[in-house]
């Protein structure tokens, strides 16, 4: 399957062979190649991705570390001093081979370098390829808060290969499962019905559906300034999950916060949109059943709340949320106040002691 956003966006293990056609015909156009990945995906993805890409046979690898904490501005200067060593000019094609962080992490570096180069991303992790990879958005962490520094910046393309998911494990899947049960609560009700009953996934059709969902909503507002920021659902609450795990001292993956994210919201929704009881009762009976609530209960302190007034859709010091007023659909900019952050606090947690 091909989706085709401002660059094309290829679904399908085939394609993987068909890049060796694609760099074939760009060949003239870039002078070196690089590729990025971590320390797992170095060791279970590259070794298929060179046997099928002899065109990359030739490329330098880059090698970062596994997890949020390589989203740095250490770790990005570390890959581009590698890459003013290596004198890499403006022709330089960076092939960003790993999940969330490395398709996040490289697709900056390589919109950084030289105010620009072009970029593949290959996202290895179910989360990475519904979602981190799709959109353009690139970035890193910066003091404490996510996705603080960074850019709009298209890739060449975007490859997605679900047998890469076969590297996964089950919490890595359902964290990327997450953002797929996002997808659904935000914008096709029929879709989550469809997602909620299943229990063997078809992660093809799942990817595609997700990514055309995506898709629809990029394409209608690339840069976020309206429809967009419903994407966002789950995420601010989530957002502060991950940056008070960190200062914790603990770990949590992104979809798993997300996941418990879309209960706070969903309760939001409910106060300021009217969400009905038994929808929000559905989303919490869906979401708990599917993810560990009682692993994670040390983050669901009122203290994690201070990192939402970073969250980046904020505007004049307002907390700014998308939210649910009804299943598969999602009304961004809606105004929060801090004390009905905590109330949803109080509704996760007594999904715990409940």
């Amino acid at each position: 399957m091909e989706i085709n956003l401002d660059y094309p966006v290829y679904i399908g293990d085939s394609y993987l062979n068909d890049l060796n056609i694609i760099l074939e015909d760009y060949e003239d156009q870039y002078s070196r190649l690089y590729i990025i990945v971590d320390e797992n995906t170095h060791e279970q993805c590259l070794p298929q991705l060179l046997h099928e890409v002899e065109m990359l046979e030739g490329a330098q690898v880059i090698q970062v570390p596994v997890g949020e904490e390589a989203k740095s501005f250490d770790v990005a200067q570390h890959v581009w001093k590698t890459l003013t060593e290596d004198n890499a000019d403006r022709k330089t094609l960076i092939v960003n081979l790993g999940g969330g962080v490395v398709t996040d992490l490289g697709g900056y570096v390589a919109a950084s370098y030289k105010r620009g180069v072009r970029f593949v991303q290959i996202p290895t992790s179910l989360l990475a390829q519904v979602d981190a990879s799709v959109g353009s958005k690139v970035g890193i962490n910066f003091g404490g808060f996510k996705n603080q520094i960074g850019a709009f910046a298209d890739p060449m393309m975007v490859l997605i290969c679900p047998m890469f998911l076969q590297t996964l494990d089950n919490r890595q899947l359902l964290s990327g499962f997450a953002e797929v049960l996002k997808h659904a609560l935000i914008y096709d009700k029929d879709y989550w019905s469809y997602l909620k009953d299943q229990e063997e996934m078809d992660w093809q059709a799942i990817i595609e559906r997700s990514v055309k969902i995506k898709s629809e909503v990029v394409l209608e507002d690339p840069k976020e300034q309206g429809l967009r920021k419903i994407l966002n659902f789950g995420h601010t609450i989530a957002h502060a999950f991950e940056a008070y795990a960190v200062e914790q001292g603990t770990h949590i993956l992104h979809g798993e916060a997300v996941a418990f994210g879309m209960i706070a919201e969903a309760y939001l929704s409910k106060q300021y949109l009217n969400l009905d009881d038994q929808i929000l009762q559905e989303i919490t009976e869906s979401i708990t059943s599917i993810y560990p609530l009682e692993d994670f209960k040390m983050l669901f302190d009122h203290k994690c709340l201070k990192y939402c007034a970073q969250d980046k859709k904020n505007e004049d010091n307002k907390i700014l949320l998308s939210l649910l007023p009804e299943l598969g659909t999602c009304t961004p900019n809606v105004e929060v106040e801090m004390q009905a952050l905590e109330q949803a606090l109080n509704y996760l947690n007594a999904q715990i002691s409940g």
